[in-house]
């Protein structure tokens, strides 16, 4: 974990890692957050914090995805589906988080406590293309539900619409109103968030896209409008492209600060913490020179005042703030992993999250020697491409995590028991193009090791495909990995290594001609990440394989890395596996993943 050095600073990102469509709330001196995780499973986590800048996982809401009774579609991947942009507040004793699936509706669970437990998903209304809803309760007990929408399903865009809602947060009450109608001014308006302050009604919404957009308020006098609006973030001279969609949290000590992401390309949605003032009725968020309505993100900045920090409060204005900073280090919500398993408890780290819809079948654990043994199961293909190969990107039984900083090394130990030649195991980062290194045996009963690229949207020359291939790019002979002589079912252990590392070379990226202002400066965005796999039979020489591949993020979210165990023959129908198919199955004992941060 990377440390402070000086405990009276923070530097952004506050996190390093991709948790997107962040949204934050204080209950009395405890701060807490959620974020978007599309169809990633466990879904929907949420964070705990009591300085706004140091956060850690603590739970999930949706241990599974299943919002239609009885419906196993999330049993498969689907990618860039799943939970969007969902929106937490505390209101009469209870938590509660509002949350769109693009494909089926809007939703709503609630608890008394943060870790639960949390109510199933209640469906507010079964409908494609509604997004971002946000609830807010007046201060007469009517409550209320705003949400955006998506192009793509709805064939609406950047228009705000709001409902009444029942005060127990289970049903929408009449025909909803558009109140905002971002129009050619503020494209691609989404993520509204509804608050009250001093007798007014404020949306604070983004706009103009997720890699080259501004964040815009707007204000009204009654919750239906007419609202005026106002920038009041925007990237300006700062690094920080974007800035996108976020939230207002007031401290109990009276500070405001504002919580959004920075879309990082292969990184993912990392998040970053605002000062906020507000100035005759608008909020001015980050740093600004005087006269100047709209901020430019901060890089660093001091610590909250909070009750549990005591911090003093800083004499200095915003504008020349960043002068009297010292430089320190980002922290990260991830810290250095050495074992796969909980000791405690025998679950997976909170940092693990499957493609989809666990089941039993996947994986078994070790209580004494705390291993994973992950079972290459097979799984159902899109029906599409003449290959008898099934590929990675369909495989629901990825077990992945976020990136946790720009430059790491991730490690693994496994040991293999094939019992197929279309089998194999090994680590992967992942995205809509990804590599992996995994270890196969092959007709001859000997074990190679392969590197191979998966492409999805479009191969290496830039070719639009139809569906997703793949094509081996490194193998060799793994002549010196032999049969345990203890155990002569399975291999010796082997050492798999990727180290990840930022590109410094930096492009200019305009904004696309339908969300671009004219003011508008083009964005310079860092390059993907890049990496280089490696592997080791003894756990301390490691052989560098002779490729540098780009890192690409996935449908909506950042690349990925983890571990599988798959059997690639291709399958096209639905199947249930039989105790009897269990024996014909081979796995891979995993012991470690080891990450390590560089600076």
């Amino acid at each position: 974990m990377t440390l402070q050095s000086d405990p009276q600073i923070y530097t952004n990102p506050i996190i390093h890692e991709d948790y997107s469509d962040p949204d934050a709330i204080a209950v009395g001196d405890d701060f807490y957050m959620v974020a978007s995780s599309f169809a990633h499973v466990p879904g929907l986590p949420l964070l705990h914090s009591t300085d706004l800048v140091h956060w850690k996982l603590i739970h999930y809401i949706l241990p599974k995805l299943e919002f239609l009774e009885g419906s196993s579609d999330y049993d498969q991947p689907r990618h860039g589906e799943g939970v969007w942009a969902p929106s937490l507040r505390y209101q009469n004793g209870r938590f509660w988080v509002f949350f769109s699936t693009p494909d089926e509706g809007v939703f709503m669970c609630s608890a008394e406590q943060p870790t639960g437990p949390w109510t199933a998903p209640h469906m507010l209304k079964k409908v494609k293309g509604w997004i971002d809803p946000c609830p807010f309760w007046d201060e007469d007990g009517q409550a209320y539900l705003v949400h955006a929408f998506a192009h793509s399903r709805s064939g609406i865009r950047s228009k705000l619409q709001m409902f009444r809602m029942s005060a127990d947060g289970r049903e929408l009450l009449g025909e909803g109103q558009i109140v905002y109608d971002g129009g050619s001014v503020h494209p691609v308006m989404e993520g509204p968030k509804c608050y009250k302050r001093e007798g007014k009604y404020y949306l604070f919404a983004p706009a103009g896209g997720v890699s080259h957009g501004w964040q815009v308020v707007l204000r009204a006098d009654h919750i239906f409008g007419p609202y005026e609006d106002r920038i009041v973030l925007q990237q300006g001279n700062s690094e920080v492209n974007g800035p996108h969609q976020g939230s207002w949290v007031e401290t109990s000590t009276g500070e405001s600060w504002f919580l959004h992401f920075q879309d990082k390309y292969a990184y993912g949605r990392i998040t970053h913490l605002q000062p906020m003032q507000w100035d005759n009725g608008w909020p001015i968020i980050g740093q600004y020179q005087q006269g100047q309505t709209a901020g430019e993100p901060v890089s660093q900045w001091r610590m909250p005042v909070t009750h549990n920090n005591n911090n003093p409060a800083n004499e200095h204005s915003s504008e020349d703030q960043a002068s009297n900073i010292t430089s320190m280090q980002p922290y990260s919500l991830y810290e250095e992993q050495i074992q796969l398993l909980d000791g405690a408890t025998q679950t997976f780290g909170s940092q693990w999250q499957w493609q989809a819809n666990p089941q039993p079948d996947w994986y078994a654990t070790d209580d004494e020697h705390q291993e994973l043994r992950l079972y290459a199961c097979p799984f159902v293909s899109r029906e599409v491409g003449l290959s008898d190969k099934a590929v990675l990107y369909d495989a629901p039984q990825l077990l992945l995590q976020k990136l946790p900083s720009s430059h790491f090394t991730a490690t693994t130990r496994l040991q293999i028991a094939p019992k197929s030649v279309t089998e194999k195991f090994g680590l992967t980062v992942f995205g809509r193009t990804y590599t992996y290194l995994a270890i196969e045996q092959n007709k001859d009963q000997h074990y190679r090791l392969s590197l191979t690229q998966g492409y999805n949207d479009q191969d290496a020359k830039g070719q639009a495909l139809d569906h997703p291939i793949e094509e081996d790019i490194w193998q060799t002979d793994l002549h010196d990995l032999q049969v345990n002589p203890s155990q002569p079912h399975i291999s010796n252990p082997i050492y798999l290594r990727v180290s990840v590392w930022l590109d410094t070379k930096q492009v200019d990226h305009p904004a696309p001609a339908s969300t671009a202002r004219e003011d508008q400066i083009p964005v310079s965005i860092l390059h993907a990440g890049l990496s280089q796999f490696s592997y080791s039979l003894d756990g301390s020489h490691f052989i560098d394989i002779p490729h540098i591949e780009p890192i690409h993020p996935g449908h909506w979210v950042g690349a990925k890395v983890g571990i599988f165990a798959v059997d690639l023959k291709k399958r096209i129908e639905p199947f249930e596996l039989t105790s009897d198919d269990q024996d014909t199955i081979g796995y891979a004992e995993y012991s470690t993943f080891f990450i390590e941060q560089q600076h």
